[in-house]
């Protein structure tokens, strides 16, 4: 799996598995909910993967405008390094703030659970 290109197909493909798509949705949920947000994953495999990452990019979007401390401190704290989002902002000037960050984050989330399973054996 690239990790190093969150906003690859390979990315994509793998979140369309029931399986990886739960647990990945899952760990979002328990992460932003340390920072007091509460988006109400959709597990249903259709529409939430857009349904979710629309919620994302709404609590981004709200840290952007008012709290950039929260923003920085998530990010710190699901391991998305700054340099990773310059370098995609640089990749992607067509895309928004808050639509990069959200798939780098997704990436992240589902780096983690990837690393979960391949190492729990």
């Amino acid at each position: 799996m690239d990790f190093d290109n969150p906003f690859g197909l390979e990315v994509v493909q793998t979140l369309s598995k029931p399986e990886w798509f739960r647990e990945v949705m899952l760990q979002l949920e328990k992460d932003l909910g340390l920072f007091g947000e509460d988006i109400h994953i959709d597990l249903d495999l259709q529409n939430g993967y857009k349904a979710n990452k629309q919620r994302v990019e709404e609590v981004i979007a709200k840290w952007l405008r008012s709290d950039r401390n929260s923003l920085f401190a998530f990010l710190y704290r699901v391991d998305v390094p700054e340099q990773r989002l310059h370098r995609a902002m640089a990749m992607f000037p067509e895309q928004s703030t808050e639509a990069l960050i959200t798939q780098l984050i997704l990436g992240r989330e589902l780096q983690k659970v990837w690393f979960r399973h391949h190492f729990k054996k």
